[in-house]
């Protein structure tokens, strides 16, 4: 069979969509790198369960950082006093973490691509109400 001769405009037009095809995976790769952790994190939120939350205290369950997005949405810890946060949440182990807030609660590894550091929620207190609270890492 006749093939006609590649000339300089056909080559250039290969060169372009082969370009357009190389940028084009690599965008895919790295946005798949980027968000995938942000997609799994949204697909694995839970409700809050007090009974779950207060169970993971220092067993190194990650199930609070699948619940404490709804927490935060859904209870107005603002406000609350020492003891109903006790009944919520149940009292944090010591830690010598964020020594700012008087109540820390280990959450897991840090939702994003590279997890090298945890996830903990904070509160302070003023008054016997909570004031603030935090998502912080570490």
């Amino acid at each position: 069979q006749y093939a006609p001769p590649m000339n300089g405009k056909r080559i250039a037009k290969y060169i372009a969509l082969s370009a357009l095809l190389i940028i084009g995976a690599g965008i895919l790769f790295v946005g798949y790198f980027v968000y995938s952790p942000a997609v799994e994190d949204y697909l694995s939120r839970q409700e809050f369960a007090s009974e779950a939350w207060k169970r993971a205290e220092g067993t190194g369950d990650t199930i609070r950082i699948t619940m404490v997005d709804n927490l935060l949405d859904e209870y107005p810890l603002l406000g609350m006093s020492r003891t109903e946060v006790d009944r919520l949440l149940g009292k944090p182990e010591k830690t010598g973490y964020f020594s700012d807030y008087e109540y820390v609660y280990w959450l897991g590894p840090e939702r994003s691509f590279i997890a090298i550091d945890s996830e903990w929620l904070g509160l302070k207190f003023n008054n016997n109400k909570v004031t603030e609270a935090s998502l912080l890492r570490d």
